[in-house]
């Protein structure tokens, strides 16, 4: 018996395909809707605020709490004193007084001398003095030394002739001197402390008397007391050098006394007042946000030893932002948005300063329209 096969009709492969297609379009889209995700971050102008106030540092038993600007503390000094001999000294191209040798020559029938400082004048009007008295015989000649009348590079001269300055004009031709070798010294190198040099002197004798001053404080302290190098005053009680500015020397000594004063505090309960403060200033469209410890300055401007207080200047560095408007936030204001849209939206709110955008996973290129897959954070 014959049976004959039954064909599919090419209709059924169609449908098949066409529901595939919708499965896989479908898969796509909830994959996509479960995984895409937008990351803004949005980072606000941020604005410096600094705020100065005094604050007296007191003991416990002295302190006025009904006085905003007292806080709990005391006052602490020490004294220290060393001299030290300084070696490290630059050198310093400095003006002296050339020298040489002449010859005076006598072509006259009679001997003459030359008295010590005689001036002797070269053609090339440059003066010097001889150095000590000197005889030269008749139709002779003899040597002396010379020194420059003035200190400076022009005293070195190349061997030339010399005129003797206090003589009668006609024996100038006859009684004369010269030299065979140049001048030389009008100027040297020399060690020679300087201002600069005893200034740095003194200040390498302070932090060295620093660093003893601050371990005798150290030995003040009670448990649990610490010391803000920040709020310790120097007072150089006395500095010496045994020599004056510009003097050439190899050596000399340097005596510095220094007395530091230390007040002993807590930063934070100090900080919070400042903050206090900045927070008065800032308008109500603007927010707080830190205060930055490691640029707050203390100045101590008055202090009292026998009551153990202090008073503080204190310069504290803050910040503040703007707060956000509710348009920052709008979701539905991002969505479908690509990279550079979503910073074009932002780029016109003067508010912020910097926008960062990011999506995941790779293949999504713009925010996702459900509201929940958007995350806007404020970097503060």
């Amino acid at each position: 018996m014959y049976v004959g096969r039954i064909e599919t009709g090419k209709s059924y492969k169609k449908i098949i395909f066409i529901f595939a297609v919708i499965s896989l379009l479908l898969i796509g889209f909830v994959l996509y809707a479960s995984f895409s995700k937008a990351d803004i971050k949005i980072t606000p102008k941020k604005e410096i605020i600094n705020t100065e106030y005094e604050v007296s540092i007191k003991p416990n038993e002295d302190l006025d709490l009904t006085q905003l600007q007292n806080i709990q503390g005391r006052m602490i000094q020490t004294e220290a004193e060393e001299t030290q001999t300084i070696t490290d000294i630059g050198l310093k191209t400095i003006d002296t007084r050339a020298t040489g040798t002449i010859t005076i020559y006598n072509k006259l029938d009679e001997s003459q001398s030359l008295l010590p400082h005689s001036q002797m004048l070269s053609d090339s009007g440059i003066l010097f003095r001889t150095d000590a008295r000197v005889v030269i015989p008749a139709h002779s000649k003899a040597e002396v030394g010379i020194t420059a009348d003035q200190a400076g590079a022009q005293g070195n001269i190349e061997p030339t002739h010399f005129t003797i300055v206090k003589i009668w004009q006609n024996w100038q031709s006859s009684y004369y001197g010269e030299t065979s070798a140049a001048t030389t010294g009008g100027t040297q190198e020399v060690k020679v402390a300087t201002q600069e040099v005893i200034d740095q002197a003194q200040q390498q004798v302070i932090d060295s008397l620093y660093q003893k001053g601050l371990e005798n404080l150290r030995t003040q302290l009670k448990p649990k007391e610490e010391i803000n190098e920040k709020a310790i005053k120097k007072e150089i009680v006395i500095s010496e050098a045994s020599v004056k500015p510009d003097t050439p020397t190899e050596e000399f000594a340097m005596k510095v006394k220094l007395k530091l004063i230390a007040v002993i505090f807590d930063e934070q309960t100090l900080i919070d007042l400042g903050v206090a403060r900045i927070k008065k200033k800032i308008s109500a469209s603007k927010e707080f946000t830190s205060s930055d410890a490691d640029q707050t300055t203390y100045e101590i401007i008055e202090y009292h030893p026998e009551e153990g207080w202090a008073k503080v200047k204190v310069n504290l560095v803050g910040s503040a932002i703007s707060k956000l408007g509710n348009q920052v936030f709008d979701k539905e204001q991002l969505a479908g948005r690509n990279k550079e849209e979503v910073e074009k939206y932002y780029a016109v709110m003067d508010d912020i300063e910097k926008i960062e955008v990011s999506f995941s996973p790779f293949w999504v290129k713009s925010v996702p329209s459900l509201k929940d897959h958007i995350e806007i954070t404020v970097e503060k």
